[in-house]
């Protein structure tokens, strides 16, 4: 569990990054990096190392001179930060083969500022909807112009040649992650389970096993009672032989009649006591 003070400063940083990227004074954003490294999810590109990282930044100001951004959420993670926010921008030169179209964009993304052991920042990866900011971009077009039907249709060419890249392998060979799995039952225990259910069929068999299988001995999201508490409750209370409950109806006729006559009524067999 990463601690507050650990949070602050990751935090700090994370902010004086992008707002060192909105100033454009791309010295400072890369040395919030001990190894600058962007992942473009959307692109499926990487850009490693200083040269690389700042020639993205080179190339995404050159299209959008007046990027910048307004932050939605910030939340902390074992081992990231993570950054909603909008990204806002005109596009007033060639955005790879796209040509400028004049038009404007905001766009909802998210940025994962990754940390290692040492609280390094190792990596930022973004995700955002290519889609959407190139239906801004072409879709604020006046069509009705003769000019920008052609601009449209460059537009759309330059797309299609951008998306004949292949994808970086990092953000292809992926790993599966080991997460907590519950234990699956044994054969042993659904084959027990079914006979005592009284079930043939396999998958009868395996419900009838999770339905016995013990609580887990805490609290649970709604409010209801530990397994640990359910058992205490229902553990008679010392020199009794049951738990405690309601009066039986017999004891409170018995009650009643010795409230009437001023005196305890008499036993009545079956009564407990």
């Amino acid at each position: 569990m990463i601690t507050a003070e650990i949070r602050a400063a990751r935090q700090q940083l994370v902010l004086d990054h992008f707002e060192d990227e909105v100033r454009q004074e791309w010295d400072d954003v890369l040395s919030t990096f001990p190894h600058p490294h962007y992942e473009l999810i959307p692109t499926m590109t990487v850009h490693d190392g200083g040269d690389q990282v700042r020639g993205y930044y080179h190339e995404t100001r050159i299209a959008f001179p007046d990027q910048r951004h307004e932050i939605i959420a910030l939340r902390h993670a074992d081992d990231a930060v993570i950054v909603e926010f909008w990204l806002i921008g005109t596009h007033l030169g060639p955005l790879g083969e796209i040509p400028a179209t004049g038009g404007t964009f905001r766009v909802r993304m998210t940025a994962y500022f990754l940390f290692d052991e040492a609280e390094n920042l190792v990596c930022e990866r973004v995700y955002f909807d290519t889609l959407s900011m190139l239906r801004q971009l072409i879709g604020g077009l006046n069509m009705r112009n003769p000019k920008n039907w052609l601009l449209t249709v460059r537009c759309l060419r330059g797309l299609l040649r951008m998306a004949g890249g292949e994808p970086h392998p990092s953000l292809v060979d992926t790993v599966e992650p080991e997460l907590a799995r519950r234990p699956a039952a044994t054969a042993a225990t659904v084959e027990a389970t079914a006979a005592e259910a009284g079930v043939s069929d396999a998958a009868s068999a395996v419900a009838a096993t999770d339905a016995t299988a013990p609580a887990p001995a805490s609290a649970t999201t709604d409010g209801t009672a530990t397994a640990a508490e359910s058992v205490t409750a229902a553990e008679p209370a010392p020199g009794t032989s049951e738990a405690a409950g309601p009066p039986a109806e017999a004891d409170r006729d018995a009650d009643v009649d010795a409230d009437a006559t001023g005196s305890p009524a008499p036993e009545r067999p079956g009564t407990a006591r």
